[in-house]
């Protein structure tokens, strides 16, 4: 699988080779994502919510970068340090800019890539369907994150949506999400340890 703008080896070493995982996360970034650059633009001018906008960009850039999508990650990742420095929206204009034309060059190679048929809902995946190993390596590393307070852990897990509520169980993944989104990482990481032994995940 080749795919323009995409570092696919390296989102494939993230998902352990598992290339159906992997395009499902791709599939949920394309989703997820759609509507980011407007939303920065609207929480920096109209709403002047600057922690929003940094937020939004922030997981942009964590998302981008767990999926190998390097180009982008590298310009989210400037959008937040110049949302740090205080620069408004007419000076990240033109970088913004830039950044929506390649997340629209980006969701047209998705389409490409990405399988036009619907994939089953991730409840109603088999256990033939789901890599355990993979999956085990994931939740041990949103558990690694939350056990060193990173906020890396909620891009994460955001990427891991479909895979944690098909593999713990959707009541499990909505205490673990609730938690992470009031960046209550102890209750997240209890919520997670609780869910993964109760699914026979070995952490």
């Amino acid at each position: 699988m080749a795919a323009a703008g995409i570092n696919v080896n390296d989102g494939l070493s993230r998902t352990l080779g598992n290339r159906a995982f992997y395009l499902q996360l791709l599939e949920r970034f394309r989703d997820d994502q759609r509507d980011t650059i407007p939303r920065i633009r609207h929480s920096l001018g109209e709403e002047e919510d600057r922690l929003v906008a940094e937020r939004l960009a922030h997981t942009l850039k964590g998302v981008a970068g767990q999926l190998g999508i390097t180009a982008i990650q590298e310009m989210a990742e400037q959008v937040v340090a110049k949302i740090r420095r205080g620069e408004d929206h007419r000076m990240l204009a033109p970088l913004l800019d830039r950044l929506e034309l390649d997340m629209r060059t980006l969701h047209k190679e998705l389409a490409r890539i990405i399988p036009t048929q619907v994939m089953p809902e991730p409840e109603n995946l088999s256990p033939e369907q789901m890599d355990h190993e993979a999956t085990r390596a994931i939740i041990k590393r949103i558990a690694y994150l939350l056990r060193q307070y990173d906020g890396d852990a909620i891009d994460l897990l955001s990427t891991s949506n479909a895979l944690l509520a098909a593999s713990l169980g959707s009541a499990a993944h909505q205490r673990i999400a609730r938690a992470a989104r009031q960046f209550d990482f102890d209750a997240a990481l209890a919520a997670l340890t609780a869910g993964a032994e109760e699914a026979g995940f070995d952490l």
